[in-house]
């Protein structure tokens, strides 16, 4: 049984239960379960540590520890084992960049990392619109002449570093058979 489908028993999603119902039950395992990796950021906002994506997104499957992207990246996927569609997006949060999980069904956003760092929070995080997003500072960027902005990771991440086996390796995940 590959990992996907470990963290899938762990997570014991009625199958009967809603699209909705399925996404707050992942999302309520994942941040309750997962840390977010305050020394990696560190090392990486202080340019002492080379990203390395495959890497975080493995740590976030077998050590529950990641950073915001990875973090998001295996809801994304979990997600997809349970056949919600989404797509992780990137944005400003308050200056910094960030990444997000976005539903085109619902148009509605679940920011994880925020809730891993602010459980006492963490249903503020869950399924709300993009005016909320505006709202908590998410996609505001004083780089883009403070225009509200959300872009689509492959394109950003590719941008910034040629990180484009990364892809490959998650797609890896995306199209394989995951028991329920």
């Amino acid at each position: 049984m590959d990992i996907i489908n470990d963290w899938l028993c762990k997570l014991r999603i009625d199958k009967s239960s809603t699209e909705l119902q399925k996404r707050h039950r992942i999302f309520n395992y994942l941040y309750k379960n997962i840390e977010y990796d305050n020394f990696l950021m560190t090392e990486i906002f202080h340019n002492r540590a080379n990203r390395n994506p495959t890497a975080e997104f493995d740590a976030v499957l077998i050590h529950n520890r990641g950073i915001c992207s990875s973090i998001s990246q295996v809801y994304h996927v979990i997600l997809s084992a349970v056949d919600i569609h989404s797509a992780c997006v990137c944005c400003s949060d308050h200056n910094f960049s960030h990444q997000l999980v976005w539903f085109t069904s619902t148009n509605t956003f679940d920011d994880l990392t925020n809730a891993i760092l602010f459980p006492d929070k963490a249903e503020k995080y869950f399924n709300y619109s993009y005016q909320e997003a505006v709202k908590l500072g998410q996609s505001k960027s004083p780089l883009f002449d403070d225009k509200y902005w959300i872009t689509v990771p492959n394109e950003w991440i590719e941008h910034i570093a040629d990180h484009s086996q990364f892809s490959k390796y998650i797609n890896k995940y995306l199209h394989r058979q995951h028991v329920q």
